[in-house]
């Protein structure tokens, strides 16, 4: 899985190799917080890999890159660390660049549902393509009020509770949307989206006024990062925000296994904007994606 000590990288790696700091500048460029390290990278795969190795439901080992020979021969699966990579750097070098001189009136969307939640245990029952489906219905009812609309969005797996009263996945989706007033997006969308607990806010959104935000908001998108929500009770007994850690032990191989029977494009869901956006999210080389980076 490593590269062995004094053995040359070829191809895609000399070259990730030979400009790692220049990737890495021009990542932290459009956020602070993007990190790049090939090696790095390298041994969290194998860690990953080994974590779902003999795992049942069995996970396609193959299904993964085991280096960076193949990333241009194939897509792997959505767990895959080199494959996310490759989603990053076309979201913040290709599609950043695409909905620079396209949007008037951006926002960023997130909706949740108590419905779609899954128990530590039973993830793997949760159906992304009905889930999908029901996302992509209600944002085609909208374009049909607002023509000019468009939406990117991808959807995303946390996770909350804690040890002593058990742990739950929480599906949930972000969206882009530009072209729709933010009173009337929340209004049809609630109507759309229904509620599944009385009062609850399923639907929070934020306004994206500039190209640093929206830099910000794609890397957050595309940040497949297993997030854990903690909860605790305050003095007066009420339940606290809580703290964002990650998973860990079974948890994180419960989540790497769902993403791993997936790809990336199956998680995106895109509505309004030209076909050859995703068409080339699709084929494009690496390296040429890593050259469109601001």
């Amino acid at each position: 899985m490593h590269r062995p000590t004094g053995a040359p990288a070829r191809g895609i790696e000399r070259y990730l190799y030979d400009y790692e700091f220049h990737i890495r500048r021009s990542l932290k460029r459009v956020y602070d917080g993007n990190k790049f390290s090939p090696s790095g990278m390298q041994k969290r795969q194998w860690a990953n890999i080994c974590s779902l190795h003999g795992r049942r439901p069995a996970v396609d080992i193959k299904s993964f890159h085991h280096d960076w020979s193949t990333i241009d021969d194939r897509r792997a699966n959505a767990a895959c660390l080199y494959e996310q990579f490759r989603a990053r750097v076309w979201g913040l070098g290709y599609l950043r660049g695409q909905l620079s001189a396209d949007y008037n009136e951006l926002h960023h969307l997130t909706f949740a549902s108590s419905a779609d939640r899954r128990p530590s245990g039973d993830l793997a029952r949760f159906n992304l393509p009905r889930y999908r489906r029901r996302i992509r219905s209600a944002l085609q009812e909208l374009q049909g009020v607002h023509p000019g609309m468009w939406a990117f969005g991808m959807v995303e797996i946390s996770a909350t509770g804690n040890l002593a009263d058990g742990y739950v996945f929480e599906p949930h989706i972000h969206l882009l949307i530009n072209g729709v007033p933010k009173d009337a997006l929340r209004e049809t969308l609630e109507a759309l989206l229904p509620r599944t607990t009385k009062g609850s806010h399923p639907i929070m959104i934020k306004p994206v006024p500039d190209q640093d935000n929206l830099g910000s908001g794609l890397s957050y998108f595309l940040k497949f990062a297993p997030e854990l929500r903690t909860k605790f009770l305050t003095a007066e007994g009420r339940a606290g925000k809580g703290r964002t850690n990650l998973m860990q032990g079974n948890l994180k191989t419960e989540w790497l296994a769902w993403l791993a029977a997936h790809r990336i494009d199956e998680l995106l869901i895109v509505i309004g904007l030209r076909p050859e956006i995703m068409r080339q999210f699709r084929l494009c080389e690496l390296q040429h994606l890593i050259e469109e980076l601001p």
